[in-house]
């Protein structure tokens, strides 16, 4: 069994990953693909108090094509979408209370939703919240500022 940590001190919490990557029985599973076993335990301390949590996946990744580090650099990354795309649609655009559900409206509404996310991120917007509330009752001018129409 392989290990890797990481420890990160920030925003008043100290947290410890630790992943463990095994190949034990991966022959024996009846799991085409399957590469290795994982096991993460977080754990978080805050104002003393401490809370350890432990998660178990699965990879078709070998340990030739992926070390423990590089495993919980791809872990960690897994967060960083979920916060970078997933957040942001359910709670800045609403998407889980949206209405919309029928023909191809979803899919549409999905798309602009994403390019406007992409568009802010590409003009390195730091608020994507407070960029769409200054937008949103100015759409002339954000169409300008996109450089879709002259003035």
């Amino acid at each position: 069994m392989r290990s890797a940590f990481t420890l990160e001190k920030n925003r008043g919490r100290v947290e410890r990953r630790t992943l463990s990557a095994s190949t034990q029985d991966v022959a024996w599973a009846d799991w085409p693909g399957l590469g290795q076993f994982l096991r993460l335990e977080r754990s978080v301390t805050v104002h003393g108090e401490t809370t350890t949590t432990v998660q178990y996946a699965i990879t078709s990744l070998s340990p030739d094509r992926a070390s423990s580090e590089r495993l919980l650099d791809l872990w960690r990354g897994r967060w960083e979408i979920e916060n970078r795309l997933f957040w942001v649609r359910d709670v800045v655009f609403g998407e889980d209370a949206s209405r919309i559900r029928s023909g191809t409206a979803p899919l549409s509404m999905s798309l602009i939703k994403n390019a406007a996310m992409n568009t802010l991120r590409a003009l390195k917007v730091p608020n994507i919240t407070a960029a769409l509330r200054e937008n949103a009752l100015k759409v002339p001018n954000l169409v300008h500022k996109l450089g879709i129409t002259t003035k």
